[in-house]
């Protein structure tokens, strides 16, 4: 069947407006795609804060709730069996994800003190500068904190091994130095970073 030149012109620019629609498509489709994983990359991020938060605030209070009938000297000594935090302080959670935060590094319960003064602490690891400043800021301004450790080097938080200041191995411990996301976010300045939150005697 012989087409007239104006009928093949106009099946031509049909034909050309699909390609350029479909491409349009496409163009969108990644767009929402980078948008899409963006998203749910934040509110994983977020997700795990609040669950690491509520961690923390549970454990906190089945500490204190659990300490309330016992003997001070016999916490110190058994605050750190593995048994006694597991039984009944711990989260049921963090002990199902293997003693490990929701962010993926290990995550620790015990007691910090002496005999006749009591104090909870939570050691977190292995956090990135977004998960660190988040907990760091919230924590210095929700929780009755006795001091707030930062180490940027990953770090543990016994002996010498940190300073009270804010040079480059050093890590950080007065609260009122980490009471906003600014301040935070100076403390941890490591590609992973170790915090240490010791808890006021209730």
């Amino acid at each position: 069947m012989n087409m007239k030149p104006s009928e093949i012109l106009s099946e031509t620019c049909q034909i050309g407006r699909s390609m350029i629609e479909m491409l349009g498509v496409l163009a969108i489709i990644g767009v929402l795609s980078v948008g899409g994983i963006a998203g749910y990359s934040q509110a994983m991020h977020k997700h795990n804060i609040n669950k690491t938060i509520d961690w923390i605030a549970e454990a906190a209070n089945n500490y204190y709730t659990f300490t309330a009938g016992h003997n001070a000297a016999d916490l110190i000594t058994q605050a750190y069996d593995g048994t006694l935090i597991k039984q009944f302080i711990a989260p049921k959670e963090w002990v199902k994800n293997g003693n490990r935060s929701p962010m993926g590094g290990k995550m620790s319960f015990g007691a910090a003190g002496t005999v006749t003064v009591q104090n909870f602490a939570v050691s977190i690891y292995d956090l990135d500068p977004n998960d660190c400043t988040d907990l760091v800021s919230f924590g210095a301004t929700n929780y009755p904190l006795k001091s707030l450790w930062v180490n940027p080097q990953n770090k543990s938080f016994s002996g010498t091994a940190c300073k009270d200041d804010e040079g480059t191995n050093s890590c950080i411990t007065t609260v009122s130095k980490l009471n906003s996301p600014a301040k935070a976010s100076k403390a941890c300045k490591g590609k992973k970073n170790s915090i240490l939150l010791i808890f006021n005697e209730y």
